[in-house]
């Protein structure tokens, strides 16, 4: 598999939502991998575009169906091919509008781990803080049963001198 930085990768976010967001622009049917990428105007190359459809396809935004095309001159091969063509899903259509897309969902995604961090930290904030106060707790009432314990000794000691009188 080619290897691509993540900022310039077939499957980066926002490349993901150009395309999911043109499908739903042009939603009037499928389309082939060169009819998008001759409307988005060869913006990607056919094996990004390809391979940022395929994800998409595979997270159930988009549909594709496949047909047999006897090649012509426009695909510059002989012969008998298999063609995708893609349509954006409904999930598809739920995805952008209820969340945005890939880029407002990471953000959502950056979002909420900062929260639950935050939680956590508190979290661990707060259970050190009743460590503490139960120790103290725990000392204060060793300190209280230990006093008693002495008036108890020191009356029972009285008492026995009081019986031996």
């Amino acid at each position: 598999m080619e290897y691509f930085p993540l900022e310039t990768s077939p499957w980066s976010l926002v490349n993901l939502d150009t395309i999911l967001n043109h499908l739903n622009r042009n939603s009037d049917g499928f389309k082939s991998v060169f009819e998008i990428r001759r409307d988005l105007e060869s913006e990607f190359k056919s094996h990004e575009l390809q391979a940022i459809l395929n994800k998409l396809a595979k997270d159930g935004y988009v549909d594709f169906i496949e047909k047999n095309e006897i090649a012509s001159i426009r695909y510059h091969t002989d012969g008998e091919n298999i063609v995708r063509y893609y349509s954006i899903s409904y999930e598809g259509r739920v995805f952008l509008d209820l969340v945005g897309g890939y880029v407002k969902q990471a953000g959502l995604n950056l979002s909420e781990s900062i929260r639950l961090d935050k939680l956590e930290n508190d979290q661990r904030e707060s259970r050190n803080q009743l460590n503490f106060l139960t120790k103290l707790i725990a000392a204060g009432t060793l300190v209280a049963a230990v006093y008693y314990l002495y008036f108890l000794i020191r009356d029972l000691c009285q008492c026995q001198f009081f019986w031996q009188k």
